[in-house]
């Protein structure tokens, strides 16, 4: 009987003990390696010489079943979750992990600063890692004015939070994909992502998101920052990112899946 495996990631982004040889027998042991990006299989077959014949790249599916109930405006959701209609906010959303670059938007850039004066960010969490990390995580939120909820956010809260949002900051050290990254495309909102792994595969700097370098405090606010001015209006990062979310449809995946499945099994 074939089988098939979904390297979700390639490897841990967290590394673990005798990595590459544990995920070596892993990326072996199977007759398909389902990839998500041109940059994941290239580490398969470069990395641990899985025969190019048994990698196939088959995306991420987005996450459109967040927008299929009714969303709350803008204004309502900033109003249940404690933020004024005036705030310009950039989300951080997931488990906050020190690969996510989670310090970038927790460090003031040239043009983000207190809440007070109109600017911050705003950073709610499904999990953290450690108290300490949560701790430390918290008191810079707090010497920024951010808001920081450490906390699981339900499934019927998800869509709350992003509509109270102006962008969606992915300062990612490293990366492979970001289901969060497909959540905010099939939501509508627009999105400052790092170069790093397939973000840059997937995302046109300009269009469907806008791009900075790694590392970079200052990129990264300075990225962040126009869109919060803009408002979120209908333009073109919202409907190049829209755009892309259709292109990822469960139902396009799926076929995609089966085909792959049938051709393994002719043979």
């Amino acid at each position: 009987m074939p089988l098939v495996a979904t390297a979700h990631v390639v490897t841990p982004h967290e590394r673990i003990p005798l990595q590459h040889a544990v995920y070596r027998r892993i990326h072996h042991a199977s007759d398909l390696v389902v990839a998500h990006s041109e940059f994941d299989q290239r580490r398969l077959l470069d990395e641990f010489s899985v025969p190019p014949g048994r990698v196939v790249v088959i995306p991420h599916g987005e996450y459109g079943f967040f927008a299929r109930d009714e969303r709350p405006d803008r204004d309502e959701a900033r109003l249940g979750l404690g933020l004024s209609p005036q705030d310009e906010v950039a989300l951080f959303f997931g488990y906050v992990r020190e690969y996510k670059g989670w310090t970038c938007c927790s460090t003031p850039g040239p043009r983000c600063g207190r809440r007070g004066r109109g600017r911050g960010w705003w950073s709610p969490a499904t999990r953290c890692a450690s108290p300490p990390l949560a701790a430390r995580l918290e008191e810079q939120a707090k010497h920024l004015g951010a808001v920081c909820r450490l906390e699981f956010i339900p499934f019927s809260d998800v869509a709350r939070h992003f509509a109270a949002a102006d962008v969606l900051a992915l300062p990612y050290r490293h990366v492979s994909q970001s289901g969060v990254l497909y959540l905010a495309l099939a939501l509508g909102l627009p999105v400052v992502a790092t170069r790093v792994g397939a973000l840059p595969e997937l995302l046109r700097d300009g269009e469907s998101a806008l791009l900075v370098p790694p590392e970079s405090p200052r990129d990264l606010a300075a990225g962040a920052r126009p869109a919060p001015r803009r408002r979120r209006p209908a333009g073109a990062p919202r409907a190049s990112g829209l755009r892309l979310a259709q292109e990822h449809s469960w139902p396009a995946i799926a076929e995609r899946t089966e085909a792959a499945f049938a051709r393994l099994v002719r043979g």
